[in-house]
């Protein structure tokens, strides 16, 4: 019998220590507070999690002010005197877990809240955390060591915090109101005076009024112990993707969504993928043909520094014959490691992807990166094909999200003076148009501030889209995106200029002693956020213009670039200085009238005109010697004026090229050619400048 007695124990012991092992789908509750069985009051002496921080003198009040799904709230309130409260966690110095509750921040009011790493005392406290929710709807996100978030959250409405937690794998995240703030370090601390306290314990929450501005409302407080990270399941568990290749998906599970939550909390679960190029080119995800409905997020940077770099819920037929799979690309860059989250926003079952890279450049106007550069004029849009909207951002997965269900094209206007910039697709469009423009760098969502939108701006009742009066600045560049989200018909829309106070400034550049970079020719400068500037040869003469509105009362300077990387190094010998600066730039003065500038050649102060050495100047600047020679031969010149590009060729008596020399920018000076290896006979030595041609006989003997 006493066997009997001890395999029913030991059957007993095993089936708890089964059941005390948490799931994804069943957790292990530590705290379910729904602030439905309390009275009204103080909530201190009615459940152990609640407490008073040692020396304070009032807890949370059991509120029925504002409530959610219950009765009853708990009212942190700065005008009660006293008020400090903690949530106990149970002092965790191991685990996985999940903390969540709902906020109330009425108008006019605000919120504060911080995580203890150790139980507090009277005098000091042991911070890992400040998390502060300000009137007006901007909430910041403190972490130990001087990392700062912002975010938006409702006032007047309740929104869920949800705080992950992993002590064994130092790390933490925060979402709030259905978005992911940011992640860090969980162990990152601080103690009184701002000193340093890393700590791996996790002890209480702490809600405190900083003053009588602060008055909000606590629900539904749910405190949870989740399942170690698996493989895949969290963005630090990443499954690494060698190379472009279709990939499994299994079924999601788990809590590493999250960064964009529906009211129900769909979109928690997630799987994980990570790849890093060799090449700089273009990413794609595709989950077409997978037989579900999906959404797929790339995101750039580590774990706890995630930026967005592309969301795509519906695209491409699933198989199913409907439009329910993803299909998102990325301008992405050899070396950088890129995220691959796919999120259970619709379904969590399993499915196939691809992972595509392409390593061509990013095809014009289809990214934020390849934006089409313009200037003030009419525009046609036939199709709108690009796989890489921003618009906004306004991730969700209602009807009313932009950027997870458009396709986009782009443009770029730098306006070279300060003014007003207008878009408009009023009078040639009959599709419902919406654009977005935006300055900052396009590489995440996060670099891009939205200067402007609309949607609807035309005359009322019009679906096309039209903004005056966008306040723009000299040199910065305003990224312009249109997107078929609610149409994708073709039409024209009017980039307009305006400027506050400018004048007209023409310049030529003459190009006939350069090779032409077939890339063109380019103008850049302070005007312009150092980027370069078409210029346009209208007639082939090899005379390159530009014609710039430039703020009045202002010294601007710049230089012509041959091709992208070609920056003019400025020959100031000839003619006047036509620079200022360490940098030696051209400057042009402008005051309050317009401006029509010389022709200048490139890489000179002066005309080519004035450049050009002439047959003449050439042969009377230099001497050959010894002739007869043997083994070298001399060369010395001295000319007028400096020789922009001076080509030398010894060539034999049928042509054939066997030396060649350049130099640039010389006067005078000496050099000597070798001639080893060549047989005696009778030879040529050939210079070119400037279009100028002389030829001198010599002897090897």
């Amino acid at each position: 019998m006493k066997n009997y007695y001890y395999l029913f124990i030991l059957f007993l012991l095993g089936a708890w220590g089964l059941q005390a092992q948490p799931t994804c789908d069943n957790p292990l509750i530590e705290i379910e507070d729904d602030i439905e069985n309390y009275a009204a009051g103080d909530v201190t002496m009615q459940a152990a999690h609640w407490a008073i921080w040692p020396g304070a003198t009032t807890g949370g009040i059991v509120s029925s002010d504002y409530a959610s799904a219950s009765l009853n709230s708990i009212k942190i309130d700065g005008n009660l005197g006293g008020q400090d409260v903690l949530l106990l966690l149970g002092d965790k110095t191991s685990g996985h877990y999940l903390l969540q509750f709902q906020l109330y921040v009425p108008t006019g009011n605000n919120a504060f809240l911080n995580l203890q790493h150790e139980m507090p005392t009277a005098s000091a406290g042991f911070w890992g955390l400040d998390l502060f929710f300000n009137d007006g709807g901007e909430g910041v996100l403190d972490i130990p060591g001087g990392e700062t978030s912002t975010f938006t959250f409702p006032q007047d409405t309740w929104f869920k915090v949800h705080l992950l937690l992993d002590i064994d794998n130092d790390q933490a995240r925060l979402i709030v109101n259905q978005y992911t703030v940011d992640s860090w370090a969980f162990s990152k601390g601080y103690t009184n005076g701002g000193a340093d306290y890393p700590s791996s314990s996790l002890s209480a929450i702490n809600f405190y009024p900083i003053d009588g501005s602060y008055v909000f409302y606590i629900e539904d407080v749910k405190f949870w112990e989740i399942p170690a990270p698996e493989e895949g399941q969290y963005c630090y568990t990443a499954v690494e993707l060698a190379e472009p290749d279709f990939y499994a998906v299994p079924d999601l599970a788990c809590f590493g969504g999250g960064y964009d939550l529906d009211g129900a909390d769909e979109g928690f679960a997630g799987y994980w993928f990570s790849y890093t190029p060799t090449e700089d080119g273009v990413l794609s995800i595709s989950s077409c043909g997978g037989g579900i409905d999906s959404r797929g997020w790339i995101f750039s940077g580590d774990c706890q520094s995630l930026k967005t770099v592309g969301v795509n819920d519906d695209r491409c037929d699933t198989g199913l014959g409907d439009d329910y799979a993803s299909y998102r690309e990325a301008v992405v860059t050899a070396g950088t490691t890129y995220y691959i989250m796919w999120d259970d926003i619709w379904e969590a079952g399993g499915f196939g992807f691809e992972l595509g890279f392409d390593a061509e450049e990013p095809a014009a106007g289809e990214f934020c990166q390849s934006a089409f550069p313009i200037v003030p004029g009419d525009y046609e849009i036939l199709e709108i094909t690009g796989n890489a909207a921003v618009a906004g951002p306004n991730i969700n997965n209602t009807s009313s999200s932009t950027t997870s269900y458009s396709q986009s094209k782009w443009y770029k206007y730098i306006p070279t003076a300060d003014g007003y910039m207008s878009i408009s697709a009023c009078e040639i469009a009959a599709s419902d148009t919406h654009f977005f423009v935006y300055t900052g760098d396009c590489s995440s969502f996060e670099g891009l501030t939205q200067v402007a939108q609309n949607d609807n701006g035309c005359n009322p009742g019009d679906l096309t889209s039209s903004l005056d009066s966008i306040t723009v600045q000299a040199g910065t560049a305003y990224l312009i995106e249109w997107i078929d989200r609610w149409d994708d018909e073709p039409f024209i829309w009017t980039l307009g200029f305006e400027p506050f106070a400018a004048s007209t400034v023409n310049f030529s550049v003459d190009m006939q002693l350069e090779t032409v970079d077939p890339a063109g020719v380019f103008i850049a400068g302070p005007f312009s956020g150092q980027q370069d500037l078409s210029m346009s040869d209208d007639d082939g003469d090899g005379v390159y213009s530009i014609e710039l509105p430039l703020n009045n009362n202002a010294t601007h300077t710049y230089k012509f670039k041959n091709g992208p990387d070609g920056f003019e190094t400025i020959n100031t010998s000839v003619g006047a200085n036509c620079t200022i600066g360490s940098a030696s730039d051209r400057f042009v003065e402008v005051a309050e009238t317009d401006i029509l500038l010389d022709e200048v050649c490139f890489g000179y102060c002066v005309s080519c005109a004035t450049v050009d050495v002439t047959e003449a100047e050439l042969e009377a600047g230099f001497k050959l010697f010894p002739n007869p020679a043997t083994g070298f031969l001399n060369l010395r010149y001295d000319f007028d004026e400096t020789i922009n590009k001076l080509d030398i060729r010894l060539v034999d008596a049928l042509g054939r090229q066997l030396r060649y020399l350049q130099r640039n920018d010389i006067q005078s000076g000496a050099l000597e050619i070798s001639l080893e290896g060549l047989p005696a006979g009778a030879y040529l030595l050939q210079l070119m400048a400037d279009g100028a041609f002389v030829s001198r006989p010599f002897i090897v003997k």
